[in-house]
């Protein structure tokens, strides 16, 4: 990797770290607040020995992976219809652009009394805030697919599918991906979220038991160890982004 990019990618932490050290060691911020970071990587390294920790993982990994499924194959579905017919587009491209502008989680109440307090509501809640950057994604990447292509293709004799297949869907996948890359991290953030206010289990879940609990060090772990899951999260579909525009190219 590049020194200047390597530098720029661990310079936001390291100066967060730097400060967060000396404002432990000063004692400006009651350490009731502010734990030492040598405590929480301490209580860390005991979370992640805890064999307890692990479930709660697998269901925050497996409840982001199915809302992100779930919301890709609605807002692709969705989006491919919608732009590549203009009329269609015009007409529900600002109503989808109005919904996002919404903030979502006034509807988790909703969801949470319509699908109850396990799994399947934070699936859902997570779907929902990532639908809208795919579902939009998609809109404009195949709206945006360079008309010329779409000639050629035609003159080559591709129709329906096949012109979609061999000619769009390839054009207009680098965007689609950057729509899924944005779906996946809300996605990640809607379901943690979802799990803080009302869950059962997952790190959200965690992160509201330390916090109620007044346990400060140990809710500082586990917002770490979810800064670390959402950073993985996102290199696994940055390095996905990554291989799919070798490959359209």
């Amino acid at each position: 990797m590049n020194p200047t990019r390597l530098a720029i990618y661990l310079g936001v932490p390291l100066v967060v770290l730097g400060a967060w050290f000396v404002l432990a060691a000063s004692g400006t911020v009651n350490p009731f607040l502010l734990p030492a970071p040598a405590d929480v990587l301490a209580d860390l390294g005991s979370v992640l020995t805890d064999g307890e920790t692990y479930p709660h993982l697998w269901t925050t990994a497996s409840q982001v992976l199915a809302a992100f499924l779930l919301a890709a194959a609605i807002g692709i579905g969705i989006g491919l219809p919608l732009g590549w017919y203009r009329t269609l587009r015009r007409a529900y491209e600002p109503v989808l652009g109005t919904v996002y502008a919404v903030p979502l989680i006034v509807l988790y109440p909703v969801i949470a009394l319509s699908f109850g307090i396990g799994s399947t509501s934070k699936i859902v809640f997570g779907a929902l805030y990532a639908f809208f950057p795919i579902v939009l994604g998609t809109v404009s990447a195949v709206a945006l697919v360079d008309q010329n292509l779409v000639s050629a293709g035609r003159s080559m004799g591709a129709r329906g599918l096949t012109l979609f297949r061999a000619v769009v869907l390839p054009a207009a996948g680098p965007r689609i991906m950057a729509g899924l890359r944005l779906g996946v991290i809300l996605a990640t953030l809607a379901v943690v979220g979802g799990q803080y206010i009302a869950g059962t289990s997952g790190l959200g879940y965690l992160l509201a038991t330390a916090g109620q609990s007044f346990q400060t060090v140990q809710m500082f772990a586990y917002i770490l160890l979810t800064l670390a899951f959402a950073a993985l999260v996102n290199g696994l579909m940055a390095a996905l982004d990554h291989y799919s525009n070798r490959s359209y190219r």
